[in-house]
């Protein structure tokens, strides 16, 4: 009969990821690969919604500024 051992999550978390880069490495590498991938996609889609609040500020702002400048005169 088998003894059962105890062990943490962690320690069994290491050994499934052990087993898994010795059974299918290529398959793992995929999944690591596109999970970056897709992961980046919010992130870059957050990225450039800000970009374009910036430049729309600035341009906002640049507008005011002209207009300011103009009715000064």
């Amino acid at each position: 009969m088998m003894q059962i051992i105890e062990i943490s999550p962690f320690q069994a978390f290491r050994r499934s990821v052990a087993t898994v880069m010795q059974v299918v490495p290529k398959e793992l590498r995929y999944v690591t690969i596109l999970g970056l991938v897709g992961g980046a996609g919010p992130a870059i889609a957050i990225w450039l919604k800000s970009l374009q609040k910036q430049a729309q500020i600035y341009f906002t702002q640049t507008r005011y500024t002209t207009l300011v400048i103009y009715i000064a005169q």
